[in-house]
């Protein structure tokens, strides 16, 4: 049980830091709307580095959303995630609890993996970034967790049903 005593206590430092950097962000670019300074922002975005100076607002505001959009994602899964380890600790490994906020972290990070795939594509035509055609390791990593914590739903669901014929077996 010491593994899942400090996986928890790696998810929710995880889990804090996140919102404190969705929150350092967005206060940093919200400054950077209120002092205008926005068009001189040279930001890294999925990979690629942007010259703000050279994009109209409309492109600008897609990127933020696209990026609130990618950051909120993530912290939904991690969330999910987080909310399961309580009842894992306490040996509670097939609670309904576990089973859906499982399936729920493993189908946003998913749709995150798309929605990143999707980002990237939109990056492309839209903002015109010259398309890099390597191995992206985040996209792979978000799909691969994404469908081993909807197999693991699946498989605590099973437990679960077994446990209970089991409880009632004499």
């Amino acid at each position: 049980m010491k593994a899942i005593k400090i996986l928890k206590t790696i998810i929710n430092i995880y889990y804090y830091l996140l919102i404190v950097g969705l929150l350092v962000k967005a206060i940093r670019v919200f400054n950077d709307i209120i002092n205008g300074q926005i068009k001189h922002s040279k930001p890294k975005f999925l990979d690629e580095n942007l010259d703000f100076a050279n994009l109209s607002n409309t492109k600008i505001i897609v990127i933020i959303i696209i990026g609130v959009v990618l950051y909120c994602l993530l912290y939904l899964a991690v969330e999910s995630i987080k909310n399961s380890l309580t009842d894992l600790e306490a040996g509670n490994y097939f609670s309904d609890l576990v089973i859906n906020n499982f399936k729920k972290a493993g189908i946003i990070l998913v749709f995150l993996s798309a929605a990143e795939f999707l980002g990237k594509i939109s990056l492309w035509l839209y903002i015109k970034v010259k398309p890099k055609f390597e191995f992206d390791a985040s996209i792979t990593a978000f799909l691969l967790m994404g469908l081993f914590l909807m197999f693991l739903s699946e498989v605590f669901k099973k437990g679960k049903e077994v446990k209970e014929e089991n409880d009632l077996t004499i």
